[in-house]
Order: structure tokens, then C-alpha cells, then sequence
């Protein structure tokens, strides 16, 4: 049976719902917001979804993937399996480099937490795209790699770290970091049919990678704040909730905003106000606040992060009560008119056209637009076969697809352009992203929202039969 925290309006648990209702008024605004659920004193007080984005459907969670890896690692050590302080070489013995350099003799469990591994930069990014095509062994690429300062002595970002982690939980568990969690944490919780990345030899990838309904989250995040206790079992040790969340190295950056320079624990980030947070790519969040007795749980699409943390201090910070103490009880606040902002641009007859790729990495061979029922009919060949799209004007149009590789869910949507050009977005809506079709009469243009800001997918040319 799925277990959830109770539910109940914000006034009840002590929120005003106008403040509430600023909250969301503003993650709007930004316009990249997918989900948020707030929980306060134990209830969910509001949650609201961007259609088509549900809070009840799975999510890809970039980064927050880490701070659940740190909660696997933290049960291992409790179990025996491995210590703290255990050093790499022992751990993963047989892909350990024939001469090891003295500092991966000197690497440590608590230097990958940490992100303090002596690595200059990601040890994921010297693979780049072809991580998984060209390296089938990811642990012993990256323990092969230079390590160019002493451990412990700096923090640099670093999402092999955390595989490492991954694969060392694999290797004494003697299971996948999924199947490791399920009892321990993840059927406890009611968190069904999690997902998780795996690399070519079958290792959670650990540092990203990991899918959760936003629900889902906000229950880590509940249980996080009542130190590993749920429902009167202690399912993770809460001196390891304790340390994972409090600050061991400096991880200030002067490129990034304030909540990035509190402090880094183990895979957890400190913030402002006396809170912490799970942090992933695009705008995922757990941010566990204990002085306000709140969770809040996020899920976007938005390259700059930066803008969600701020609207819970701009929007909440000074207007929360003491949680009252009589029962919680009622409906949490919810906007069901909250939409995914959708492509500017008239409705109008579409006319057939056939467009041709120029080489590109997704292999994408040629699209052909054409007239739909309720708007138009998007058809692309990619790597011999055919998948099918349709978008709506002034909707979302639901649908499923592996254009992007994966047979996955999607939604989309086009517009006519002042010029005459055809935009149509496509949201992969189990994932923080987009594609952004341009289709003008010369030719046209597949951009994918990533690294934070638009990839080109693919040049198109079109061809007049």
C-alpha cells in the first residue's frame, strides 16, 4: 500500500494560504516549473503540477539522484559493509590501476561524499558524449584518471565521484544500489517502481540518473527531517542523516548565488535560513528546512535554478506561524489552471512539407510536417524508423515516442509564427526537456534544451517535391 504523509490546508498547518498562494503565483511566473509539493508539520499543505506534469508521475532527478546515493552509502556503513574511511584501492581492487598514483592510494569514502577527491574537474566529462560508447568500464576509467590535489583539501563537482560510490555499494551489497534501497528505504516509503540509470556493466549510475514521482520526494524529504524515523522505524541512523546534511567542506563559487557558498556535507548542499537541499540539474530540488518544519519539493526545466530557492525565501521567509496543535485535516492547496507556457503564434492550415537532415549525433534522417487531426502531424525517420508526433494549437497533445531514443511520453503543441514559420515544442514530460522545432519554408532547425541552454539537435533542409 502506498504511504504518504497525511494531508491538510496551509492555514491548518500554520501557513497562510495567501503566502501559499504567492509561492506558486511566482514558480509561475519563472516559467520553467514543472511540480511542487510543500509539506509542513508531517502534512502535504499544497501541490500543483504544470500540465501536462503531474506530481504523481515519475520525474528524472539529475543530481538530487547523489543525495539518495549518500543515504545507500550511510545504511552500508551502518550494516559493516564498508567504513568511512576506507580507502578506493581496497574497495574496488580489481580495477585499480597496475601502478596507482600515491593520491588514489589516498583516496577515501569521505573524499567522494565530500567532493573532495583531488580531481581538477568532473571526472564524468573527460568521456563526454562518449561515456558508456567508448568506455564500457567507467570505474577503472576514472580511477586511471590524474588526480591533481590531495584529497580532502578542495571541493570540485564531480558526479564520478558518486559513481564510485554506486559501484563500491554494489560490489559488498553484492546487488544493484536499486535493489539495495527497495527494502531498506524505498518500499518503507511507498515509493514504487523507482528507476535508475545503469552504466554498460550494470552499475546504478548513482550520481544522476534516478526517477521519482515529485510525491516521492517530498516523502525523502519528510523523512529526512525527522532524521531517518518513519512511522516509528529508524530506516536510515539519524547520526547519518545528521552528518550527510551538515557542512564539511567550503563549495563557494563566485559564479553562483549565495545558496551555493553554505557549505557542502555528504552529497547534501547547505542553503540559507538554517536549511538543506538535494540539488539537481534544471531546477530539481528536496529542500528540507527544520527551523519551519517544511519540505518542499520541486521538479522543473528551468536553467536558471537560482530563481526557485529564491521565491520560497522572497514568498515564505517571515509569514510562517508555529504549526498548531490540534489535528491537521483538510485538502492542500492546488491551481489546477497552471499550464506549461505554450508556443506563441496563430492556428492555421499547415501545408505539407519534407525536410532532409544535414549529419547529425541523433542520427535524425529526415521530418515531414503535414495537416493533423486537431493540428498537425510531425513525422520523423531517425536511424531507419519512423515515429510519429502530433501537436495541438493552444494545448498540449499527449502522446508517447522514441524520437529521442527512448519510448518515453510526450506532449506538444505548435504555433504559426509572424513569418510564417512553424514552431513546435515537444515536451518530454517525464524528464526536465524540450525540443524546439522550427519550420520555415526554406528549411529549419531541432534545438533540445540542455546544458543549460538549447543543443542543436539538427539542421533541416527542406525538399520541394
Amino acid at each position: 500500500m502506498t504511504i504518504r504523509p497525511s494531508r491538510s490546508t496551509p492555514a491548518a498547518a500554520g501557513i497562510p494560504e495567501a503566502a501559499i498562494g504567492d509561492f506558486v503565483s511566482e514558480l509561475d511566473r519563472i516559467g520553467g516549473v514543472h511540480s511542487v509539493v510543500v509539506v509542513r508539520a508531517g502534512a502535504v499543505v499544497a501541490e500543483a503540477a504544470w500540465h501536462p506534469y503531474r506530481v504523481d508521475e515519475p520525474h528524472t532527478l539529475f543530481s538530487v539522484s547523489k543525495s539518495v546515493t549518500s543515504l545507500a552509502v550511510g545504511l552500508a556503513i551502518d550494516e559493516g559493509l564498508f567504513a568511512l574511511d576506507d580507502r578506493i584501492v581496497d574497495l574496488l581492487p580489481e580495477d585499480v590501476p597496475e601502478h596507482p598514483q600515491p593520491r588514489l592510494r589516498d583516496l577515501r569514502v569521505e573524499h567522494l561524499l565530500t567532493m573532495t577527491s583531488g580531481h581538477a574537474a568532473d571526472t564524468v566529462e573527460p568521456f563526454g558524449r562518449t561515456l558508456g560508447r567508448s568506455e564500457t568500464n567507467w570505474v577503472r576509467a576514472i580511477l586511471a584518471l590524474p588526480i591533481d590535489l590531495e584529497p580532502g583539501t578542495r571541493f570540485v563537482y564531480n558526479s564520478g565521484a558518486t559513481y564510485l560510490l554506486s559501484a563500491i555499494v554494489q560490489r559488498h551489497a553484492r546487488q544493484r544500489l536499486t535493489d539495495y534501497l527497495e527494502s531498506r528505504l524505498f518500499r518503507p516509503l511507498g515509493i514504487e517502481r523507482p528507476t535508475w540509470e545503469q552504466c554498460p556493466r550494470g552499475v546504478d549510475v548513482g550520481g544522476w540518473g534516478l526517477s521519482l514521482r515529485p510525491l516521492d520526494m517530498a516523502v525523502i524529504g519528510q523523512l529526512l527531517l525527522q532524521r531517518g524515523e518513519w512511522q516509528g522505524r529508524q530506516l536510515v541512523p539519524s547520526a547519518w542523516v545528521d552528518a550527510a546534511t551538515s557542512r564539511h567542506v567550503d563549495c563557494r563559487n563566485d559564479d553562483l548565488g549565495e545558496d551555493w557558498a553554505m557549505g557542502y556535507g555528504y552529497q547534501f548542499w547547505r542553503t540559507r535560513h538554517g536549511a538543506y537541499r538535494a540539488d539537481g540539474a534544471w531546477g530539481q530540488y528536496i529542500l528540507v528546512w527544520p527551523q519551519e518544519d517544511m519540505v518542499v519539493a520541486l521538479t522543473a526545466g528551468e536553467p536558471h535554478m537560482e530563481l526557485e530557492i529564491t521565491a520560497i525565501w522572497t514568498t515564505l521567509l517571515g509569514r510562517l506561524d508555529a504549526a498548531p496543535d490540534e489535528p491537521l485535516a483538510g485538502e492542500p492547496f492546488g491551481r489546477p489552471d497552471l499550464v506549461v507556457p505554450l508556443p506563441r503564434g496563430a492556428a492555421g492550415h499547415v501545408p505539407r512539407r519534407h525536410y532532409t537532415a544535414m549529419p547529425n549525433a541523433a542520427r535524425i534522417e529526415s521530418m515531414t510536417l503535414a495537416p493533423g487531426e486537431g493540428g498537425v502531424a510531425i513525422t520523423f525517420v531517425r536511424a531507419g524508423e519512423v515515429h510519429r508526433i502530433r501537436a495541438a494549437h493552444g494545448r498540449w497533445s499527449p502522446g508517447r515516442s522514441a524520437v529521442g531514443g527512448v519510448e518515453e511520453p510526450v506532449a506538444a503543441s505548435y504555433a504559426i509564427g509572424a513569418d510564417g514559420a512553424v514552431d513546435v515544442h515537444v515536451l518530454f514530460t517525464r524528464t526536465a526537456f524540450r525540443w524546439v522545432i522550427t519550420l520555415a519554408a526554406g528549411g529549419g532547425r531541432i534545438e533540445h534544451t540542455v546544458a543549460f541552454g538549447a543543443l542543436l539537435v539538427a539542421e533541416l533542409e527542406r525538399v520541394v517535391v
